[in-house]
């Protein structure tokens, strides 16, 4: 889920219904700040599940990319512009699932971060890839974050990117955060920090200057329902009135239109459907 600031709309894609009949699923829904509409591009990205979209601010698109379905990791690259999807045929990351993307409005481009091609050998990536509107761009950081896949990407107040948690290589969670800046990673050291979860949702929240992170799937309890905030410098642990249930996977976006940050889907082991609005009142 991204939002397209160009056209006011929250795009969605993709993802799964529970079903054999829509494992994969590759409609493409749009949300107007009070109901859900379903777009009928004439082309469409094939569907899939652990996608990662973004909105590329200098394009005016949303670009997707990666994924997974029966034929195994995805590694195309879809943009769309508002109506339709074009797919791009150029030189792009290698094939993987649950990547994270994120915009870097300070150099106008696209980060793309770890993601995992369910390879034994190499079960989780750690390269940094940068779109730039027309292409992709690998970087070479001299330091970058552990490998990891089913972590969270934002951007960090319009100058770089911000990663937090995921499943590492070594197989175990991780609680730590990260900061690219366009040249390089570095580890944010300030405690306290949210339990080491994946599968969390987290969104750039550009009116309060804050990052957003809700939910997972941790160790005691495994669900997560917290709400933590990133202002640039540390962590602090949010105390909503209300609440949507324990769940991972779930989509989210910052509908900067109405101010509000917008949560659908995901599971608690069963699929849900809900929208979930979180507002500055």
């Amino acid at each position: 889920m991204a939002y397209d600031a160009a056209r006011a709309r929250v795009v969605m894609f993709g993802g799964s219904g529970g079903s054999i009949a829509t494992a994969y699923l590759d409609e493409t829904w749009l949300w107007d700040g009070a109901t859900w509409i379903e777009a009928a591009p004439a082309v469409r990205p094939p569907g899939r599940i652990w996608s990662a979209m973004s909105y590329d601010a200098a394009a005016q698109r949303v670009v997707l990319f990666g994924g997974v379905d029966d034929a195994g990791p995805r590694g195309d690259t879809w943009l769309w512009d508002g109506a339709s999807w074009l797919g791009y045929a150029g030189a792009a990351p290698p094939a993987r699932y649950s990547p994270t993307l994120a915009y870097d409005a300070a150099r106008a481009e696209t980060i793309l971060f770890g993601g995992s091609d369910g390879n034994v050998a190499t079960p989780a990536y750690t390269e940094t890839w940068a779109w730039t509107g027309i292409a992709w761009v690998e970087r070479a950081p001299a330091v970058q974050p552990p490998p990891r896949d089913r972590h969270v990407l934002a951007p960090r107040g319009g100058d770089g990117v911000v990663v937090f948690g995921g499943v590492g290589a070594d197989g175990f969670l991780r609680d730590d955060t990260w900061t690219w800046d366009g040249t390089s990673w570095a580890l944010a050291t300030a405690a306290p920090t949210p339990v080491a979860r994946s599968e969390a949702s987290f969104v750039d929240v550009t009116s309060r200057g804050r990052t957003i992170l809700f939910g997972g799937r941790a160790t005691g309890p495994m669900l997560r329902d917290d709400t933590w905030s990133w202002d640039g410098n540390g962590w602090e642990e949010g105390a909503p009135v209300t609440s949507p249930p324990a769940r991972y996977q779930a989509a989210m976006a910052y509908d900067a239109a109405r101010d509000a940050v917008v949560l659908f889907g995901g599971t608690d082991g069963v699929l849900r459907d809900d929208t979930w609005l979180l507002t500055a009142e």
